[in-house]
């Protein structure tokens, strides 16, 4: 069971995580909410081990992927590459790579480079290699943003369909039809 403990983070005299506490059932799909600007990509940059300006402590989150809120593909490769690159290219892996383009409305776009792909489409590349990456913990970062309802409800229809059991997935969200499609539990920093 993933735990954090009395977390605090500040921005020079600005205090963002102030003791802040929680225990994530393990294999649970959690969203963290709260106002813009509250504190919740910081917490998953903390919890992913990219902020180690803190104080407190994260523990049992085992092996971690991360999809942020910007942009985070290799330019010079096609949107396939960006996965097969990270993920492997074994037979397994280029199917479930390809099923998983097709069911995001990215199959079309495979061969193509982030500077040719809409940011929405960027997004989803993104969302694919976190997921189909083989950790203990997924944490996604507003995952969902700026894509059209369909293309949501497809993602988080398929997201929920491929879970891997015992998998912890820490997303943060605005939305309240997210908190009610795909959160189990939902935690208010």
């Amino acid at each position: 069971m993933p735990k954090i403990k009395a977390i605090t983070k500040k921005f020079s005299d600005i205090t963002v995580l102030d003791s802040f506490s929680a225990e994530i059932r393990k294999g649970s799909v959690t969203a963290l909410v709260s106002p813009s600007g509250k504190g919740k990509t910081t917490l998953l940059r903390i919890i992913a081990g990219l902020d180690k300006d803190f104080s407190g402590s994260v523990e049992d989150v085992g092996t971690i992927s991360y999809c942020p809120q910007d942009i985070s593909l290799f330019p010079w490769y096609s949107a396939e590459k960006n996965l097969t690159v990270v993920l492997g290219d074994s037979q397994k892996q280029k199917e479930d790579i390809r099923t998983a383009l097709e069911v995001f409305g990215l199959l079309d776009a495979a061969n193509k480079k982030p500077h040719e792909l809409s940011g929405g489409m960027c997004q989803r590349v993104a969302i694919i290699r976190a997921w189909l990456a083989n950790t203990d913990t997924v944490l996604l970062d507003e995952p969902f943003k700026g894509l059209d309802s369909e293309t949501k409800s497809s993602v988080i229809s398929y997201l929920k369909e491929t879970k891997k059991d015992g998998r912890t997935v820490i997303f943060t969200t605005h939305s309240e039809d997210e908190l009610t499609l795909f959160a189990d539990d939902i935690l208010k920093l």
